[in-house]
C-alpha cells in the first residue's frame, strides 16, 4: 500500500481543483489498483470469493476474521505465577496502577495486587481483619482509588475498604450504615455499591459513604454498572428489578426490566467498546443502550455440557464472551453485531482447561469467581488480555485479544 504520489498529490494526499486555478491531483491506475488489491486481500482472507454484485464482502470479511483471532486467544489460557495458591479469590479490577483481586472467608480476607509492569501477583493486607468476604472490587477514576466492598460471616454488617495504592498498610475502612454489600462501580464523580435488602450507598468525596433510597424498595441489588458517555448507574437485582441513578448516585429511579428471574452477582457491565450495557441472570444475557430500555441478547442459553450457569460476561472487540460455571469451566462467543435474541449464533463451547494440566488433576473442578478485559490502551503489561480467578487461588491469562 502506498500514499498517492503523482506531483500533483499534496503532502500524500488527493486535492480538488480549482476552476480556472490549480487542477486537482491525477488519479493515477497503480494507486487505484493498490486500494483495490488490499481490499479484495482482506475479503480472500477470510475465506470470501470476491462477488461484484456484494458490497458487504469487506465487513463480513473484518467480522470473520475477528472471530477467529478471538476465538484463537481465549482457547489458549495459561497460569500465572503466585505465591500462595490457597488463598480463595472472589473479584478482580484493572486500574492505571494495575490489577486488584479481592478474596473471601478468611481472617484477614486475601487480598492480591499485580503491578502495572509485572508479572508477579503480590499477596496485599487489608486494614480490617474482618472475618467474612470481599464480594467486589473496583478502581474510582474520581478519587484515585481502589475500593473493595463485602459482608462479615453473618451478613449483618458490610465491609467497605479503599487504597490509593493497594499496598499492604495503605487500605482504610469505611463506615456505611446496613448490611452486605455485594457489588460497586465507579463514575465520574462519585462511586457507588450494592447490597442486600435494597442498600445503596455513595460516596461523593471519596471517604464518606451515604445511603441512599433505593427504588425498589428491600430488594436485594446484585450487580451495578456506570455508563461514562451516559453519566449514569445502573443496578440490577432479585426479581429481575433494574433501577438507575445519574452521576451522583444519590436518587434512584426504576426501570423496565426484560424478565422477572434474579440477575447473577456483579451480574452487569458497561462496554465502551460497543456502547451498550450488558445484564445476565444464570440463564440469559440482555443488553441495553441507555440502561432504560432492555432486550434480550442471547436468548435462553443452554448449558454445557447439560450443567451450570451463566457466571460472567465481558465484551471483546467482536463478540460477547458469556463464561459458565460448569466443571470444567467453559465460555461461549456470539457475534456483537449479530446479537438478535437467540442462540442460534453462538460460535463454539470452549473448555478453558482442555486438555488438563497432567501437573494439576484438580485444575477441571476449579470455579471461576471472575474475569476482566484488560484496557488494551492502558499501558498495563497485560493490556488488551483477558485474566481470570477461580476458588482454588489459580490466575490465568489469555494472549492478546485487543
Amino acid at each position: 500500500m502506498f500514499l498517492p504520489d503523482d506531483p500533483s498529490a499534496v503532502d500524500g494526499e488527493y486535492i480538488d481543483g480549482m476552476p480556472g486555478g490549480a487542477h486537482g491531483t491525477a488519479l493515477r491506475a497503480d494507486h487505484l489498483n493498490a486500494i483495490t488489491q488490499e481490499i479484495a486481500n482482506v475479503i480472500t482472507a477470510s475465506g470470501a470469493v470476491l462477488a461484484k454484485a456484494d458490497s458487504a464482502q469487506l465487513l463480513a470479511a473484518i467480522r470473520t476474521l475477528g472471530r477467529g483471532s478471538e476465538l484463537a486467544a481465549i482457547t489458549s489460557w495459561h497460569d500465572l505465577y503466585v505465591a500462595d495458591t490457597a488463598i480463595n479469590m472472589n473479584a478482580i479490577a484493572a486500574s492505571p496502577l494495575g490489577v486488584v483481586a479481592v478474596g473471601r472467608f478468611a481472617t484477614p480476607v486475601p487480598m492480591r495486587f499485580l503491578g502495572k509492569n509485572s508479572d508477579f501477583w503480590e499477596t496485599v493486607t487489608p486494614a480490617a481483619t474482618f472475618p467474612g468476604t470481599f464480594t467486589d472490587c473496583c478502581w474510582s477514576t474520581a478519587f484515585a482509588r481502589f475500593i473493595a466492598v463485602g459482608f462479615d460471616v453473618g451478613g449483618a454488617t458490610n465491609e467497605i475498604q479503599d487504597s490509593p495504592s493497594a499496598a499492604t498498610g495503605s487500605w482504610t475502612s469505611r463506615t456505611l450504615a446496613g448490611g452486605s454489600l455485594y457489588a460497586c462501580a465507579a463514575g465520574s464523580t462519585a462511586d457507588v455499591a450494592v447490597g442486600a435488602s435494597g442498600l445503596i450507598g455513595s460516596t461523593t468525596n471519596g471517604t464518606a459513604w451515604t445511603a441512599r433510597t433505593s427504588a425498589h424498595a428491600g430488594i436485594t441489588m446484585t450487580g451495578v454498572a456506570y455508563s461514562p458517555s451516559l453519566n449514569r448507574f445502573v443496578a440490577v437485582g432479585a426479581g429481575g428489578k433494574i433501577q438507575r441513578s445519574d452521576a451522583t448516585g444519590t436518587a434512584w429511579a426504576t426501570a423496565t426490566s426484560p424478565t422477572a428471574n434474579t440477575f447473577a452477582d456483579q451480574g452487569i457491565i458497561w462496554s465502551p467498546d460497543h456502547a451498550q450495557f450488558f445484564a445476565w441472570t444464570t440463564t440469559d444475557v440482555y443488553k441495553s443502550a441507555d440502561g432504560l430500555t432492555w432486550s434480550s441478547a442471547t436468548g435462553v442459553v443452554s448449558a454445557w455440557p447439560g450443567t451450570g450457569t451463566i457466571s460472567k460476561v465481558v465484551a471483546l472487540p467482536s463478540h460477547l464472551a458469556v463464561f459458565w460455571s460448569n466443571k470444567p469451566v467453559h465460555v461461549k462467543l456470539y457475534p456483537i453485531a449479530e446479537l438478535d435474541g437467540t442462540s442460534s449464533n453462538v460460535i463454539n463451547n470452549i473448555n478453558l482447561f482442555a486438555p488438563l494440566d497432567p501437573r494439576n488433576a484438580f485444575e477441571e473442578f476449579d470455579t471461576l469467581m471472575g474475569v476482566i478485559r484488560v484496557p488494551p490502551a492502558s499501558g498495563f503489561v497485560f493490556a488488551g488480555r483477558l485474566l481470570s480467578i477461580y476458588n482454588s487461588g489459580r490466575i490465568r491469562v489469555t494472549p492478546y485479544i485487543g
